[in-house]
């Protein structure tokens, strides 16, 4: 039981450590994908006209 608590926390820890060496590209990315879609959003707003034509409903 006592080996089983400590290969749980070995493992615990080695999945936080993978986590936060990932957590940078993930925010990058997210940041990225936020600035894409705001884009997106000005240029529908800013065309509204042109793209009620392209897609109508």
């Amino acid at each position: 039981m006592f080996a089983l608590a400590l290969l749980l926390a070995a493992a615990r820890e080695h999945v936080v450590d993978s986590l936060q060496q990932g957590a940078p590209t993930v925010k990058r990315w997210g940041g990225r994908i936020l600035v894409v879609v705001g884009a997106w959003l000005i240029t529908l707003g800013a065309f509204a006209h042109f793209f009620a034509d392209v897609f109508p409903v």
